[in-house]
């Protein structure tokens, strides 16, 4: 049994790359020398013009082949399959698609991020609106009520009569709004 990296050992005088990770290795058989690298020794046999490789199955270590096209597909879109005894197997996550879907999961996060700051900032720009409206009302009332006064035009709401001694009229005629300030 050969690795994948070590197959073609004579085509290419003793030194080939890893292709999982570019190492160098020199043990056909047994490898990358990288332990880290993941790249197990592989066979690939030619039957009836369908390339096969070998595999052993991780659950009951039996050794079965698969053609290379259904194990490249299985690689790629992480889909079950069974060894010949009945084992469930998946490769799992590639490492592209791991990545895609990183990526994907930390834009989702930054855009719920982003819209909830949008929606911080919306509300807060409301706020401040509103209050610079309620504030602009109060000063035009005090405004009015100032204007009125001045003009000797009676504070009661309805009562637009004017005079010159609007204290005496409050006190006499709008007893409910009569302060102890205008009392005196």
């Amino acid at each position: 049994m050969t690795c994948r990296c070590h197959s073609d050992r004579s085509l290419y005088g003793g030194l080939v790359d890893c292709p999982a990770c570019g190492h160098r290795s020199f043990d056909p058989g047994v490898g990358c020398e990288r332990r880290n690298c993941g790249h197990t020794p592989v066979s690939t046999i030619v039957y009836a013009n369908v390339a096969v490789r070998t595999e052993v199955c991780w659950v009951c270590g039996l050794t079965f082949g698969l053609a290379n096209i259904f194990a490249q597909r299985r690689e790629a879109d992480g889909q079950t399959f069974y060894c010949p005894a009945g084992c469930k197997l998946a490769y799992g996550e590639s490492k592209i698609a791991r990545l895609q879907r990183q990526l994907r999961e930390q834009e989702e996060r930054e855009a719920r991020r982003l819209a909830q700051a949008r929606a911080e900032r919306d509300r807060a720009n409301e706020e401040a609106a509103h209050a610079e409206a309620k504030a602009r009302g109060y000063k035009g009332a005090l405004t009015k009520a100032k204007k009125r006064s001045a003009a000797g035009v009676c504070p009661a709401p309805g009562c637009k009569r004017s005079f010159t001694d609007i204290a005496s009229h409050v006190r006499t005629c709008h007893p409910d709004l009569a302060t102890p300030e205008i009392e005196k």
